[in-house]
């Protein structure tokens, strides 16, 4: 999908954490998956190079944004502030922990070998009923190695799940990757 896609780099990533419901038709979806996972319902996408992601349950709800384009009237936190803090935490619901860490990763050519295990995972998750995965790859006109935006999710006993993302940018040589996880009780 061509339509909407434009070049950018990881230094325009913004984390936004909300309790909210945030509509997603602020978004293009390039891809989308919803699934129940460990006790949790996941509803995952892919927005451009970057994802939102909302988890719940019967009591609470926590959507995570982490994009290139601001949520309207909601806080979020820099690429830079992100790597310069330790993990960013947050209690959704009562007895429910969240946490995501967010990392740069050097480039290597042609791909980070980071990336690449990702994206196998991603890609070899529709085998496994306790874990899913998006991969995003964007046109390029130039470049050797295609942008993407990938997402891999999996179950952390029965009720914790664990979701890595990767957001890449050769055009600048740029690589970003998160893992949250999220425990609950209820």
């Amino acid at each position: 999908m061509e339509d909407g896609y434009v070049d950018q780099s990881p230094d325009a990533l913004r984390l936004t954490l909300t309790t909210e419901p945030v509509d997603r038709g602020q978004f293009a979806v390039y891809a989308s998956c919803t699934m129940s996972l460990a006790g949790l319902h996941v509803s995952a996408a892919v927005i451009g190079a970057s994802h939102i992601i909302t988890y719940s349950t019967s009591d609470w709800q926590a959507t995570e944004v982490f994009a290139c384009v601001p949520v309207a009237n909601t806080a979020c936190r820099t690429l830079d502030e992100l790597i310069a803090s330790p993990p960013v935490r947050l209690r959704p619901g009562r007895g429910s922990s969240y946490e995501i860490a967010i990392r740069r990763v050097t480039w290597e050519d042609p791909e980070p070998p980071d990336l690449i295990a990702l994206v196998e995972a991603a890609r070899s998750s529709d085998r496994a009923p306790d874990r899913f995965g998006l991969v995003q790859e964007f046109p390029t006109r130039n470049l050797d190695v295609i942008p993407k935006t990938v997402i891999f999710g999996y179950a952390d006993g029965d009720r914790g799940i664990v979701v890595e993302t990767a957001h890449s940018y050769p055009n600048v040589r740029g690589l970003v990757m998160s893992r949250t996880t999220l425990h609950h009780t209820t």
